[in-house]
């Protein structure tokens, strides 16, 4: 079971990373390349006689040490560990982009369009960034999009550059439309 689980597993990453990197691509530099990676200790060799060599390692450290419950996915930019090297700006653009692919594959899969939640998405970002993202937003195909963000002339920014947002104001647990400035 372990070797099916991680060959799916390798199999939709590879299918996710192609919308991974089309939107990373939409919102970065031409010259940086983001990318996940998929680790695993589980291989081809997989058998009982690996599982009976850890056993006593397991039993002192008191965990399963070998199985698919300790694969993970490593985020590089330019083939380094983004948490490294990567500043705040680009790891941001490189979680929106993580976010925009699960919408996609949300969407592809469940055959419906879900709700896109950005929750303070701006912040660490410059402006060109801001920008790129918010004509990302306007060119795709999303039916609703909730984005939170706590600054005044930002929000005023980008209600002139996507004319049907709506803003509301919560106030003591009181949410309020704000009206439209011209």
């Amino acid at each position: 079971m372990n070797k099916i689980i991680n060959k799916i597993r390798k199999k939709e990453l590879d299918a996710f990373n192609i919308k991974f990197n089309s939107f990373s691509k939409k919102l970065i530099n031409k010259d940086i390349i983001l990318s996940i990676n998929y680790s695993s200790n589980i291989d081809e060799k997989l058998n009982k006689d690996l599982f009976q060599k850890y056993l006593e390692k397991d039993f002192y450290t008191k965990k399963t040490n070998l199985g698919i419950h300790n694969d993970d996915y490593i985020f590089y930019i330019n083939n380094k560990l983004i948490k490294r090297v990567g500043s705040q700006g680009q790891q941001k653009i490189f979680i929106i982009s993580l976010k925009l692919a699960e919408f996609e594959t949300l969407k592809i899969n469940l055959e419906k369009t879900p709700i896109l939640l950005l929750d303070d998405v701006f912040h660490k970002l410059d402006d060109s960034k801001i920008n790129l993202l918010i004509e990302l937003i306007l060119e795709d195909n999303f039916e609703q999009i909730i984005i939170s963000d706590s600054l005044e002339n930002r929000l005023n920014k980008i209600q002139t550059k996507i004319p049907q947002l709506k803003i509301f104001d919560i106030k003591n647990g009181y949410i309020n439309e704000r009206e439209k400035k011209i």
